[in-house]
C-alpha cells in the first residue's frame, strides 16, 4: 500500500486490481482492474505523482501516471536461480 501525492491510500489485491481509498474515508473511489495478472505484491507512490506497481504472477513492473492511467513504460523481471554447492 501507498499514499499518493493528495493524500489517497492505494492498495493491492490478489486478483490483480489496484483500489484507491477516499482520504479520511473508508469508501474506495476507484478501482483499477486487472493491473496485473496476479496479486499485485508492491505499490511506490514517486514524488513526481507517478505510481509503480510489482505484480508476482507476471513478474512485471508498471509505471502508472498520477490518474492511474499506464504510462508504456514496463519492465517484465528474470528470476535467475543459482545452485551453490
Amino acid at each position: 500500500m501507498a499514499y499518493n501525492d493528495i493524500g489517497e491510500l492505494l492498495t493491492g489485491d490478489s486478483n490483480g486490481n489496484i483500489i484507491v481509498w477516499q482520504k479520511s474515508t473508508n469508501r474506495s473511489t476507484r478501482t483499477v482492474y486487472n493491473a496485473h495478472d496476479g496479486g499485485v505484491f508492491t505499490i511506490c507512490a514517486m514524488k513526481d505523482g507517478t505510481i509503480v506497481t510489482g505484480g508476482g504472477k507476471d513478474r512485471r513492473i508498471v509505471e502508472w501516471d498520477s490518474n492511474l492511467n499506464k504510462t508504456g513504460r514496463e519492465a517484465k523481471v528474470r528470476i535467475i536461480t543459482i545452485l551453490l554447492k
